[in-house]
């Protein structure tokens, strides 16, 4: 199943994203920008959903990280 997340994601984003098993419907999502920007995401695949809507769930989560790590920081 982690092929098929990462696949899914790697049509989407335009940088190295990694998906590993970790337990029983329990994902970790890496995300790599430009070599310096590093990221993981805990992901819990919900099986009565679909695929597509796990996706868009992880997607979801992918862009608010991203997000935060462009945010300028306050001092």
């Amino acid at each position: 199943m982690e092929d098929e997340i990462q696949d899914k994601l790697e049509e989407i984003y335009n940088f190295g994203i990694d998906v590993k098993f970790k337990d029983f419907r329990q994902y970790e999502v890496y995300g790599r920008i430009d070599n310096e920007k590093t990221f993981c995401i805990p992901i819990l695949y919900d099986a009565r959903a679909t695929l597509e809507a796990n996706i868009t769930e992880i997607r979801n989560r992918i862009d608010a990280e991203i997000v935060d790590l462009y945010r300028r920081k306050e001092d």
